[in-house]
C-alpha cells in the first residue's frame, strides 16, 4: 500500500485467514498485529493504541501510533 501520495510512504500488509482474521502491518521501523473488527462497509483491522487499517477495495485509511490518518492506495508489487 502507498500512502499520502508518496511512493516512499509504504505500508506492507500480510493477511492471515485464521478463525479471527488478522493482518501483520509493517510501517517504517515498526510491526503490528491487527485483528478484524465488524464494520458497515469495507474490512477494518484494529491494533493497539488506536492503530487501525480500514480497507474498502483498493483504497484504505491507515492510522499508526502517532494517531495521524493517512489515505492509502493498493499498488501492485
Amino acid at each position: 500500500w502507498q500512502c499520502g501520495g508518496n511512493p516512499a510512504n509504504e505500508v506492507f500488509v500480510m493477511y492471515f485467514e485464521t478463525e479471527l482474521p488478522a493482518i501483520r502491518v509493517e510501517y517504517g521501523d515498526g510491526i503490528a498485529a491487527m485483528m478484524q473488527t465488524p464494520t458497515a462497509s469495507g474490512v477494518r483491522y484494529d491494533g493497539t493504541f488506536g492503530q487501525y487499517f480500514w480497507e474498502k477495495g483498493a483504497v484504505a485509511t491507515f492510522v499508526w501510533a502517532d494517531g495521524t490518518a493517512q489515505d492509502c492506495v493498493l499498488v501492485a508489487g
